[in-house]
């Protein structure tokens, strides 16, 4: 565990020192709203994939306590799976019914 995380850490540095210093020494090339949309961007993947973590952690902790450690992570991310996979199934649905839509004089 202590791997991933400093992992993260990493990752998270890299991109947050990185990226930013590469934009502003090219800030002349780049229009200036990319700054703003660059850290809209990164804030709102930071939220999404942070969620993520915190729901799995909650599920664990507060709702699957009574299960052994491995019962409960495995039911958590079950729970969280079928979460993404509905998700994913909605969103190709509105595709699909939206370029049947379309087609309807």
């Amino acid at each position: 565990m202590d791997f991933a995380i400093w992992s993260l850490i990493v990752g998270w540095a890299f991109v947050l020192i990185w990226v930013p210093a590469t934009l502003y020494s090219q800030r002349k090339v780049h229009p200036t709203a990319l700054f703003v949309l660059f850290f809209a961007e990164l804030w709102e993947r930071f939220s999404f994939y942070g969620m993520r973590a915190l729901l799995v952690l909650y599920l664990t902790k507060e709702l699957f306590d009574k299960m052994a450690a491995g019962e409960a992570d495995a039911r958590a991310y079950g729970i969280y799976g079928a979460y993404n996979a509905l998700l994913l199934c909605c969103t190709g649905h509105r595709r699909h019914a939206g370029r049947s839509c379309d087609r309807i004089p």
